[in-house]
């Protein structure tokens, strides 16, 4: 029975971090556009709210670790969505939302889409895959098979990510057709590279810096970083393009 407890609680931590992709997707439909007189009114909602996700997350650890009536409190209430790990690290919330932040600010939507769906995907496939078939283990007990789920499942989405794109905004690098219907191969090489690169990040990725420095940081930061500079190298976008000029961000229209 507590197994099985257990086990629907690390469903619904996944499933949480599931819903996370609602965040770039909604900066990549622009959901609140035209809002406050913001000329980058989405992306600016976005970042205010996870900023103070992220503070009000930042004084829920300090306490948790400083003082131990808060501490007894929060296992009390939280405990069981939380990882046995996580009573010596960080909450992998932390983390997670810092990556989310990352990428929302500085980079394109569509990047930002693919980098976060990589973690949310990719990571538990692994996961799963290498704890029940992985038999090529590495130093860090982590398998072969896990890294060819993770990047396998995260380029699949990736696609069925691209075919949206290409629905939405055919002219995007990012989308897999263009206006004409013709397929783009820079959305493939992007889609290939940043998940076989956000694979290896999680097979070298560990628990650092009291938890924050881990793959739900490592994964979309890497991976996007790395997509970018696959777009500047190879198809022709500039910095401008790839980088938001975030002094901008509260810019009137």
């Amino acid at each position: 029975m507590k197994s099985e407890k257990k086990h629907s609680f690390n469903f619904i931590r996944k499933a949480w971090h599931l819903l996370g992709l609602f965040i770039p997707l909604a900066l990549y439909l622009d959901w609140y556009k035209n809002s406050l007189e913001l000329a980058y009114a989405t992306r600016a909602i976005i970042v205010i709210v996870l900023v103070v996700c992220l503070v009000l997350l930042v004084i829920t650890e300090v306490l948790r670790f400083k003082s131990e009536v808060f501490s007894n409190f929060f296992w009390k209430i939280l405990g069981p969505l939380m990882k046995d790990s996580e009573k010596q690290y960080m909450n992998a919330t932390l983390p997670y939302f810092t990556a989310n932040l990352f990428v929302i600010y500085l980079f394109p939507a569509e990047l930002a889409v693919l980098s976060l769906a990589f973690l949310v995907i990719g990571d538990p496939f692994a996961a799963y895959i290498g704890a029940n078939y992985g038999k090529n283990r590495f130093y860090n007990g982590k398998s072969l098979e896990g890294i060819i789920a993770f990047i396998v499942s995260a380029t699949v989405f990736g696609l069925f990510l691209t075919w949206g794109f290409s629905l939405y905004n055919a002219n995007s690098t990012y989308s897999m057709f263009d206006e004409l219907g013709s397929f783009q191969i820079s959305s493939l090489v992007v889609l290939l590279i940043g998940a076989s690169i956000a694979g290896i990040t999680e097979f070298f990725s560990s628990t650092t810096w009291k938890g924050f420095l881990d793959d739900n940081l490592l994964i979309p930061v890497v991976s996007s970083v790395t997509m970018a500079l696959v777009s500047n190298l190879f198809f022709g976008k500039t910095w401008n393009e790839l980088i938001f000029p975030f002094m901008d961000l509260l810019q009137k229209q």
